[in-house]
């Protein structure tokens, strides 16, 4: 044995496996990290050539699942688990159970009535059960809860995907689903950060603004995006939105000001940032793929998602798109016009919550009865 090796074996064998990992890792892969692809299991072998291609040409590290059901989701992403060199991170919009994007799969209420309940527990059981049957079908991050105050008649996308007009009413809500659901073992993310629900765009199509002051930020949309926090979710989603009292120039996904100076050290978090989709045309009515990406890095967003069922888009996405975002990163990194440290410690913090979800260990999962009489009684007890 080297001296060199004798020295430096005991910090090996101490190391974390987060750690060992990404000390093995060449650019081209931490890159590949960063970056979230959807996959359709009802598409046909062309779209599961462009993940093959995806995988070894840019060393994409975690998923999106879009329309599906639960056979075809599970041999895709047992296939996709197979073929990846690094564990791949599993995320769905779950956020009234798997029937948003899976048919043969039980639906629960909306949050608009889960924030009348009396009973927060109730709630709490719902976040325990979607999170269940998440796993059994191999989702391992909900993208839920939506915890946005529903304060605007006019807002053409919250709605009752919201709990409530209420700030504290929401954030009991929130706290009480990821604690249910992080409870399972799962992941849970707090979306849209610093809040969508006081907007009459919709994100999709256009750049909308949340004209308040900070004293008015503090007062009704931060507050549940905190209490989520303080309750450790561990995933927060930026929003596709303009916030002058923050930054009068960047939405807050390409925001550092908002993500880094608000998000991080105003209000503690310590987890994943993920980016809500770089394809949304309050995004590209004004930016290249290449400057999108560019801006949500350098703002601070740990995961780049990419996401649309819609076969075209799809296609474009993984063959034009995340190619050209993850090149430009590359070249970015390579020339050190980002930091390399910031970037590694973004990496850590996605290997860390593949390590804490047991990735390292096992990529298989355990199907489950996806309708149960509990399940069924649990939502019952909801709708009576």
């Amino acid at each position: 044995m080297s001296f060199l090796l004798s020295l430096l074996l005991p910090w090996i064998l101490l190391a974390s496996w987060e750690e060992n990992t990404l000390t093995e890792m060449t650019l081209e892969e931490k890159v590949g990290q960063l970056f979230v692809a959807p996959a359709c299991p009802l598409r046909g072998e062309d779209h599961w050539q462009d993940w093959e291609t995806l995988l070894t040409t840019c060393h994409v590290g975690n998923v999106i699942v879009k329309q599906a059901d639960p056979k075809s989701q599970v041999k895709m992403l047992r296939s996709f688990q197979s073929r990846s060199k690094l564990p791949l991170l599993v995320m769905a919009d779950y956020e009234w159970g798997l029937a948003m994007t899976m048919t043969e799969v039980m639906e629960f209420p909306r949050n608009a009535v889960l924030g009348q309940l009396e009973d927060v527990e109730l709630i709490s059981q719902v976040g325990q059960e979607i999170a269940r049957q998440a796993r059994g079908v191999g989702v391992h991050l909900n993208l839920a809860p939506v915890v946005d105050v529903n304060n605007n008649p006019l807002n053409p996308i919250i709605k009752t995907r919201s709990f409530g007009s209420d700030p504290k009413r929401v954030a009991d809500c929130a706290a009480a689903w990821i604690r249910g659901f992080q409870g399972m073992g799962l992941l849970a993310c707090a979306k849209h950060f610093p809040g969508h629900g006081d907007t009459r765009v919709d994100s999709h199509v256009g750049l909308p603004t949340i004209p308040h002051s900070l004293e008015r930020l503090g007062q009704v949309e931060l507050p549940p995006f905190q209490r989520a926090i303080d309750e450790g979710v561990e995933v927060v989603m930026t929003g596709h939105l303009l916030v002058p009292a923050l930054d009068s120039e960047w939405p807050a996904t390409l925001s550092r000001v908002c993500l880094q100076g608000v998000l991080r050290e105003k209000m503690g978090f310590r987890g994943l940032i993920i980016s809500d989709a770089l394809n949304m045309k309050a995004l590209t009515n004004q930016y290249t793929p290449e400057k999108i990406a560019y801006k949500a890095r350098e703002a601070g967003c740990d995961l780049l998602l990419y996401g649309m069922h819609i076969a075209p888009v799809v296609d474009e996405l993984m063959r034009e798109q995340i190619p050209r975002a993850y090149n430009a990163l590359l070249t970015a990194y390579k020339a050190e016009k980002l930091p390399l440290n910031e970037l590694d410690e973004a990496v850590l913090r996605i290997l860390k919550a593949k390590e804490k979800l047991g990735l390292h260990k096992s990529r298989d999962f355990t199907e489950v009865a996806l309708f149960t009489p509990e399940a069924e009684n649990l939502k019952l007890l909801i709708i009576k």
